[in-house]
């Protein structure tokens, strides 16, 4: 993941993943954009700060900790940091 800083302060994640092809010679890359303004991430911020992840932390197992967190970041990451592709 890579980060840049835009125009009026306002940041941009871009995540890179490929897509598997027939070709071993040739690949598809997907360029998913994240523009992250001050006041997106103000708010993911509190969602982050605020949200009860009991679920997370009182879990032992790493597994359930990891898929208990990408359920609760995944939910809400798009409705806070839509992406653009």
């Amino acid at each position: 993941m890579a980060s840049a800083e835009g125009e009026h302060g306002t940041h941009l994640s871009i995540l890179w993943s490929s897509t598997p092809t027939t070709s071993p010679f040739h690949s598809k890359v997907i360029k998913i954009q994240r523009p992250m303004s001050d006041c997106a991430l103000r708010e993911f911020e509190q969602w982050v700060t605020h949200h009860p992840w009991t679920d997370v932390l009182e879990v032992k197992d790493v597994h359930t900790k990891w898929h208990n967190f990408f359920y609760h970041h995944n939910g809400t990451l798009p409705s806070l940091l839509p992406s653009k592709e």
